[in-house]
């Protein structure tokens, strides 16, 4: 009967010089949260920003405009349209006019504001309304007034953030035959608003260290 052979067992030398399991690599550290993008903002720089407006308000607005209709806002008042850039991207602008409302009160008009969708609540639209606002009251606007349609809660929500009030409801305003309301912001008389103009310029002076000297009484 052929005898099997039965292969020793390893030393306890050999099982004490055995390399351990190699362990796994350790897991890469966690990446760090994205910087929040920045958004630019500039002046209408001329006709070369034509097309971009209009691919942001066609895009974004559910109420068409022609060419026309841009150049009319555009060539008479370049300097209360504003844009938002992120990048080279264009994600916002608002396009606006102001003249004397039947002979007696200077009002501002928005016309059309429009931020792509991806930068909504970011504070584009509210920065932008702010500029524009910013340059009426430099000309002496004593109020500002728009339309947008009588069902967009959230476009009501926002202008009342701002402080637009509800002035009237046009009834089939659009070519889609909605209603509208047109919202106000009152800014003031004529001499509210430059009093108060000069009231901020003399508050940033001082803090400036800049204020003009005041001719003291004898």
């Amino acid at each position: 009967m052929a005898s099997s052979t039965t292969p020793p067992p390893p030393s306890l030398q050999a099982l004490s010089l055995a390399s351990p399991a190699p362990s796994p690599p350790p897991s890469p550290p966690p990446r760090p949260p994205p910087a929040a993008e920045t958004i630019r903002y500039e002046r209408y720089a001329g006709e070369q920003d034509i097309p971009k407006i209009m691919d942001l308000v066609d895009t974004e607005l559910s109420e068409p405009y022609n060419y026309y209709t841009y150049r009319y806002f555009l060539n008479d008042w370049p300097n209360l349209c504003f844009m938002a850039y992120a990048g080279d991207l264009a994600v916002g602008t608002i396009v606006c006019k102001q003249e004397v409302h039947r002979d007696k009160l200077n009002r501002g008009y928005l016309a059309m504001l429009s931020t792509r969708e991806a930068y909504r609540g970011k504070g584009v639209a509210t920065h932008l309304v702010r500029l524009a606002i910013t340059e009426m009251v430099s000309y002496s606007c004593e109020e500002v007034v728009l339309e947008t349609e009588a069902d967009n809660a959230s476009a009501l929500r926002f202008y009342r953030k701002l402080g637009f009030i509800k002035e009237k409801r046009l009834y089939r305003f659009y070519l889609n035959a909605k209603d509208a309301y047109r919202l106000k912001l009152p800014l003031g008389t004529g001499d509210e608003v430059r009093r108060s103009r000069a009231k901020a310029e003399m508050e940033k002076a001082l803090q400036e260290g800049m204020a003009p000297a005041v001719a003291s009484k004898a």
